[in-house]
């Protein structure tokens, strides 16, 4: 049973309400890159670069995309993404994932990219950041008509277990060419042996260079760590941070500050950070008063995206479609954008939900 009661639109089997949740104006904030590559795309990827030619069709990578536990998962994704060996990869992979965005109605993302993978592998950061912006323009611009929205920006994840000195270079890097597209840094990783307090240095460093800054915590640890990113990085938002429910001062002081949790639900459970989706902790989330918003991780490798992750929460969890409509809501409202377009981006959010309610015939 969900952990707290639906509210009075909750899940029903009308197909009005699933065609809404399709069709709903959505906003993704927790979504990597990397783990967007999908089984056709490795393979084109391979073959382009004459690797592991034994690999022909996609039921000879399946496996890659299926895990009996974290340390699979780690290993699989380590060799999807090192398999990207060039900007073109990275471009073709970027270019799907935006595919994919704009059909599901995503009208705003800050898509996570691990660039610094690439920077190790002796890829340029110039070159990097060019690929993914001519990607996303190739996508969206055709949809834009002359207007900033759709847009998916990038977040930069600094990787923790690559250490601290490693993510003040790149902070750096990135302040120095204070691109368009990157709006905010993020901390994925390691939570148990990199915390979040050795990296405090690069994130006030960020937080000069007016980046918005965000941190995976509480998926891997436990509210702890949810603490110290919250008040050693002076982070606006959590990835995950489900296990700061272990300490109720903690909610407390998420909901003080207005932190918003970009929630996973799909990933939450294929990591065994929670047993089954029916056990997921988002409506007792919401019902402490946090602000959630709602995203799809890694969607190859969990088998996943945004759309689904709604219908989940509708069907499974028990979230009413007012519920979701926040939930988007309050992902714009976090973004790492200047408030005059956040209010443009929460006035376009608000015009196409009614819309779409009204051609399906649904109230409220």
């Amino acid at each position: 049973m969900p952990a707290s009661a639906p509210e009075a639109d909750g899940p029903s089997e009308a197909p009005s309400a699933e065609s809404y949740l399709r069709r709903a104006p959505k906003v993704e904030l927790h979504v990597h890159l990397e783990g967007a590559v999908r089984p056709q795309r490795l393979l084109a990827v391979l073959q382009r670069h004459g690797m592991h030619t034994h690999l022909r069709r996609p039921e000879d990578v399946a496996w890659l995309f299926h895990h009996d536990s974290f340390v699979d998962f780690l290993e699989h994704f380590r060799f999807v993404v090192t398999s990207l060996r060039d900007v073109q990869d990275v471009h073709d992979v970027a270019r799907d994932l935006f595919e994919e965005l704009a059909a599901q109605q995503v009208l705003y993302a800050e898509v996570l990219f691990s660039a610094a993978i690439f920077v190790r592998l002796g890829m340029p950061w110039d070159e990097l950041l060019a690929a993914v912006s001519e990607a996303e323009a190739a996508v969206l611009e055709p949809r834009r008509r002359g207007g900033s929205l759709p847009r998916y920006n990038l977040v930069l994840d600094l990787v923790r277990n690559f250490g601290p000195e490693f993510a003040a270079a790149q902070v750096e890097e990135i302040a120095k060419r204070a691109h368009p597209r990157v709006v905010g840094v993020h901390l994925g990783g390691d939570e148990v042996n990199f915390p979040a307090r050795l990296f405090a240095a690069a994130y006030a460093r960020a937080g000069e260079a007016g980046l918005g800054r965000a941190a995976h915590a509480g998926e891997g640890a436990g509210a702890a760590s949810v603490r110290e990113a919250v008040e050693e990085l002076q982070v606006t938002r959590i990835g995950h941070g489900i296990r700061c429910l272990e300490d109720p001062e903690l909610v407390h002081l998420l909901v003080e500050r207005g932190i918003t949790l970009e929630v996973c639900p799909t990933s939450n459970v294929r990591t065994r950070v929670v047993s089954e989706l029916q056990a997921h902790p988002l409506p007792l989330l919401l019902s402490q008063g946090l602000r959630c918003t709602i995203g799809s991780d890694d969607p190859s490798f969990f088998d996943t995206d945004l759309s689904r992750e709604w219908i989940a929460a509708h069907r499974v969890l028990g979230l009413g479609l007012r519920q979701l409509d926040a939930c988007a809501d309050a992902g714009l409202e976090a973004a790492f954008l200047p408030q005059t377009e956040r209010e443009v981006g929460l006035a376009r959010l608000r015009a196409e939900r009614a819309a779409s309610r009204a051609e399906l015939g649904l109230t409220g």
